[in-house]
């Protein structure tokens, strides 16, 4: 019997996908401790190098080197790497200073206390009904992320395989490998699988070099192509610093990532740990951005949907071993996204009162998630997963004015209001839809879209407050 390429994808992606199953339960079942309660289980890590990997790792998301590298690397060329330094100088001193903040709070050593920045939110806002918003607005946007990047990676191993049927029984099998390990061994296994996972990716990452050194366009001319922008383009890219900044602020599961096992528990030590993970951070999305420009020379850009198709078969008509790590990088990066966002959906939900996303409701949310997935088509997701990106904008502000609250003391103190602006952002996004579903140059414009919500609900906020006090004194 003699097999066509297509079976023999499908048989090579089984036997991969199984691979790394088994290599991350094995791995995930050696570190994992009794189960001692749901903060132990969802906030106690393993060691530095291990959280290391899973912040770089963090990287890697379907969305990421099917979106940023391939589609906005071809938009922007060598701009995008321009972005992705402005968004580290950034985002990095206010970086060092919340964790500077948590380890003054002891909040890298107690799991009790829960997520550290979470945590930190909580100790910096007064009333328990207020943090509670913040609580309802981070779970909307990671369980939402956790549906885009669903379909993302349905839609991706749909282009891989061709076959609707074979795609949904591995997307069922890896969500049911990542619930396993997650539920079984909490935050220590998958700060395990992903060192696992993070493996292949180190290795796909240096098979991009190669094969961008070795192609026909001079590396050189890939790293100084800054075609003029027109005024409209500068204010996207303004809006991806924007996007980019409020990103890395916001983000919990970095923080989470702060409390890894050491002796030497000092504020250098923190600090050297979030140096590395910038760093090494930093170079995977230089070294994305690199192939992107290099890609957009091969490829011409359309919609999502055909440029992944178009990208998969540049991938497949590479040697043979580059297209099996090409395979086994698709799968690690759905492994590494997939857990990483059910895990930071149940840190959420430690915090919730009343309690919805736990340990106990796992499968349902996955199942719930799946489901949601399959309403999305590929030319969607690329909208639909910045817009829900740009959301974390807003608890990037609260997260402002309750760890500099001088600074940021025009901001209304209690955070209702940025739930009306998610709603706000929601109908703005769901107006312009239609005008930016294929323009990856605009995108990044929603950035903009969902901060003038903000700024709209607390303007209001503020002024209504301002007219109640004057009533109070007439």
């Amino acid at each position: 019997m003699t097999l066509t390429l297509r079976e023999l994808l499908g048989l090579s992606a089984a036997g991969i996908l199984l691979a790394l199953s088994m290599l991350s339960v094995y791995y995930s079942y050696r570190t994992r401790s009794p189960y001692a309660g749901e903060a132990s289980h969802l906030f106690n890590a393993l060691g530095r190098g291990q959280s290391l990997a899973s912040n770089t790792g963090a990287v890697f998301s379907v969305t990421y080197f099917f979106g940023a590298t391939f589609i906005y690397g071809a938009v922007f060329r060598s701009w995008v790497a321009v972005v992705g330094l402005l968004i580290f100088l950034i985002a990095g001193p206010l970086m060092f200073a919340i964790t500077r903040r948590l380890h003054a709070a002891n909040l890298l050593t107690s799991p009790d206390a829960g997520n550290p920045l979470l945590a930190l939110l909580k100790q910096g806002i007064a009333r328990p009904e207020d943090f509670q918003d913040i609580v309802r607005l981070y779970s909307l946007i990671y369980f939402g992320l956790l549906v885009e990047e669903l379909a993302v990676s349905r839609l991706v191993l749909y282009t891989l395989l061709g076959n609707a049927g074979v795609v949904a029984l591995f997307l069922i099998l890896l969500t049911f490998v990542v619930s396993r390990y997650l539920h079984l061994g909490g935050f220590r296994a998958v700060l395990a699988a992903d060192t696992v996972q993070m493996t292949v990716l180190v290795i796909f990452m240096i098979a991009l070099l190669i094969v961008t050194v070795s192609g026909s366009v001079h590396p050189g001319r890939l790293l100084s192509d800054f075609a003029p922008q027109t005024l409209l383009n500068g204010f996207n890219l303004a809006g991806a610093v924007l996007f980019g900044t409020a990103w890395f602020l916001a983000a919990i599961d970095f923080y989470a990532r702060l409390r890894f096992e050491t002796h030497n528990k000092t504020a250098a030590t923190y600090r050297g740990f979030v140096v590395a993970s910038l760093v090494s951070i930093c170079v995977v999305l230089m070294v994305g951005a690199f192939f992107g420009a290099f890609l957009s020379a091969q490829l011409t850009l359309r919609s999502p949907s055909s440029y992944a198709l178009e990208a998969v078969a540049f991938f497949m008509s590479q040697h043979a071993i580059v297209s099996c790590i090409f395979v086994a990088a698709v799968f690690a990066m759905i492994f590494t996204t997939i857990d990483t966002l059910l895990l930071i959906v149940l840190q959420v939900g430690f915090h919730q009162e009343p309690p919805r996303f736990r340990r106990s409701t796992l499968s349902t949310i996955v199942l719930i998630a799946i489901i949601l997935s399959t309403q999305m088509d590929f030319d969607s997701v690329s909208a639909i997963g910045i817009f829900i990106g740009s959301l974390l904008l807003l608890p990037a502000l609260a997260l402002c004015r309750a760890v500099w609250p001088a600074a940021f003391r025009w901001l209304p103190e209690q955070p209702r209001y940025l739930l009306w602006a998610t709603f706000l952002a929601i109908a703005g996004f769901a107006f312009v839809y239609h005008l930016i579903l294929v323009r990856f140059d605009r995108l990044f414009l929603l950035s903009f879209l969902t901060g003038t919500s903000a700024l709209i609900c607390a303007l209001i906020t503020v002024s209504a407050g301002l007219v109640r006090r004057a009533n109070v004194r007439d």
